[in-house]
């Protein structure tokens, strides 16, 4: 059963009386509290005691106490106490009465003679964080807290990774590796050996945010997009974005976002001298402190709208994002809209609890699940496979479709968990002769030998094409989480007349002229046909444009759907060969679900049960109770919709 953010709202837990809800998130809630000992407000951060069990999330939450417990700077949140409670665990952690940076950059740019305080404490946080061997690995917007007095507060250590002592032969890393946006190129190739200067990277971006009023890369692009252009395309220079910044600033902050770490500051303290030199930029504020105007007392500032997308994701799962199987996130601002957003979640395996703002929506396939608010917290859990935690950005009207490839966790449990690379797939393309253009889908990747970067899993349209040889053609083209995938193509040289004929290689590869390309994605398996024509293990065709007839299953137990095929289209379905059913009971509070006669271990009533393509009898019982009513008999048929369907039966005191 989802937590009840606000059962414990008015009592006392363990010396600590409990005000309210600050915010709530994938791990748990943050709560205004009173230290009853010591007559000040304070903040908790409990984890969810749904989730408590998990030693994962134990470990990364007990890992941003030992985080922050580290750190002795003013500049920091700072940590009172970890405490297991009779309901549950808790870090006690000082509380902040301001907003973050993402309030103050809500308008647009920031002013050097604005930021200047900012900007040197950030760097004081970091400089103390790093010098006890603490790298953050999530610096952003909204983990910049200021106070109401322009005192910088860096905070959500969840992500931190710890380094051993000298003599020890690895690290550990608790969580995930980020957010997309910030995440420094070594984070998103998903390297292991990430250290302070991807930190100072990520201080650089969210620089270049503050100054130049936006994010250095097209937010609309694509989620791979947006990888590459972090791991191998040069950033616009910050002074041309915006004239107004100064020429030194716009050197400071390009070189905290040097692609090689080797490149950038080779720590936050040499940052932090050449800011300090740039002080008389301009004129001094007349106040002696920078005061963040029209904050309210602490709590999880909404996020601006941003226009794009974002990873997010994932976060990398920072790692998200990073991670892995990451998770990838697409979010853009549209106008006003009055519908929803929803989201779609899909996982292999499947049967993935799915937890939205920490609470439990659903186990995957998961379809159509609204969500509330700009920007909320994403959670996938299975038992046995790496955790996927991500924060995502929403418009009215958004549709969020996540398809994920769950990564099991390795025997060695001391091993790096949370890498980016394990989401992610490699692609690796030669051809002869070289030099030849690749295309995935639109987007052209460069010359061969072409070594990619990390790629979200998924189903591609390959491309190579050079001129005076035929193009080659790859449909379908899947890539999973963690696979290296290694092609060597050879191309065809064109015929005197077919040269003449052949145009040059154009900005886009042209569709197919009659073809039209039908991908069908079986969720978790089974047969699927179109035409009659059973699909491979790719799971698409090329199918001549038209109608055409899709069958999922075997009869009786079967779906048909039609589909018109324009030429040179691709179309995507997903066939859904498990139903979820929402289980209600009325009448008792909980009872035991029986399918054809058998106890569902998997849960009881009320709860989600997932049931295969047959006919099916369900029935729910409870000790000294009788049903109402007779079993229901469902006969399930494979389905283009993971919408669930709903039972309520009735249970009588006997």
């Amino acid at each position: 059963m989802a937590f009840e953010s606000n059962s414990v709202v008015g009592t006392v837990i363990d010396g600590f009386h409990i005000r309210r809800v600050l915010g709530q998130g994938g791990m748990g809630v943050v709560y205004e509290a009173e230290d009853q000992a010591l007559a000040r407000t304070v903040a908790l951060k409990m984890i969810d005691p749904a989730l408590a069990r998990d030693e994962i999330f134990l470990r990364r939450f007990r890992s941003e106490a030992r985080a922050l417990a580290r750190i002795d700077s003013p500049h920091i949140v700072g940590i009172h106490a970890l405490r297991q409670t009779e309901v549950g665990v808790f870090i006690v952690m000082e509380y902040v009465d301001g907003g973050t940076v993402a309030d103050l950059i809500e308008g647009g740019s920031v002013s050097w003679q604005r930021a200047q305080p900012l900007v040197r404490q950030m760097l004081l946080a970091l400089d103390a964080a790093h010098g006890v061997g603490v790298t953050h690995r999530d610096i952003k917007p909204r983990n910049i807290m200021i106070t109401r007095g322009g005192t910088v507060k860096v905070t959500d250590f969840g992500l931190a990774k710890l380094q051993q002592q000298a003599d020890a032969a690895s690290t550990m890393t608790q969580g995930i590796a980020g957010t997309l946006y910030y995440m420094s190129p070594e984070q998103v190739r998903g390297l292991r050996d990430l250290d302070h200067r991807s930190d100072v990277y990520s201080l650089g971006m969210m620089l270049y945010e503050m100054f130049a009023g936006r994010l250095p890369f097209d937010t609309g692009s694509s989620q791979f997009a947006i990888m590459r252009a972090i791991v191998e395309e040069p950033l616009l220079p910050l002074d041309q974005v915006n004239p107004a910044v100064p020429a030194e600033l716009s050197r400071l902050v390009m070189k905290a976002l040097e692609k090689d770490p080797a490149n950038r500051f080779q720590s936050a303290r040499e940052m932090l001298d050449v800011a300090e030199d740039l002080e008389a930029l301009s004129p001094p504020p007349s106040d002696a402190a920078t005061v963040v105007e029209g904050m309210a007392p602490y709590a999880p500032a909404a996020p601006r709208p941003r226009r794009g997308l974002l990873w997010g994701a994932l976060g990398a799962f920072g790692v998200l994002l990073g991670i892995a199987g990451f998770l990838l996130y697409r979010s853009f601002l549209s106008g006003p809209s009055s519908a929803p957003a929803t989201l779609a979640v899909t996982s292999s395996p499947p049967g993935a609890q799915v937890l939205v703002d920490g609470r439990a929506v659903g186990t995957t396939p998961l379809e159509g699940h609204a969500l509330a608010g700009e920007r909320v917290s994403l959670a996938v859990r299975l038992e046995g496979y790496q955790d996927l935690d991500s924060t995502l950005n929403v418009a009215d009207g958004q549709r969020l479709d996540l398809a994920l490839q769950l990564q099991p966790l390795p025997t060695d449990t001391g091993a790096d968990t949370g890498t980016v690379a394990a989401q992610f797939a490699s692609l690796e393309i030669t051809s002869t002769p070289s030099g030849a253009a690749v295309w995935i889908g639109n987007e052209r990747l460069g010359p061969t030998p072409y070594t990619g970067t990390q790629m979200p899993p998924g189903t591609y349209t390959l491309r190579v094409e050079k001129q005076g040889f035929a193009p080659w053609q790859r449909v379908g083209l899947t890539l999973l989480a963690g696979q290296r995938q290694t092609l060597d193509v050879s191309l065809t040289p064109l015929q005197p007349a077919q040269r003449e004929a052949n145009t040059p290689p154009r900005e886009a590869p042209p569709p197919l002229a009659r073809n039209a390309t039908l991908a069908v994605r079986a969720v978790p398996g089974g047969p699927v046909a179109v035409d009659g024509k059973t699909l491979d293990d790719s799971g698409s065709m090329v199918v001549a444009a038209g109608r055409r007839t899709v069958r999922c299953g075997e009869p009786p137990f079967a779906v048909e759907t039609q589909v018109t095929l324009a030429a040179g289209a691709r179309e995507e379905l997903i066939c859904y060969f498990e139903r979820s059913v929402n289980v209600t009971v009325r009448g008792a509070p909980w009872g035991t679900i029986l399918i054809n006669g058998q106890e569902y271990t998997a849960g009881t009533a009320p709860g989600l049960i997932t049931l295969r393509p047959g006919r099916h009898r369900i029935a729910v019982r409870r000790h000294g109770y009788e049903m109402v009513g007779n079993e229901r008999v469902l006969n399930v048929k494979p389905s283009f919709s993971s919408n669930p369907d709903t039972l309520s039966f009735r249970l009588r005191a006997q």
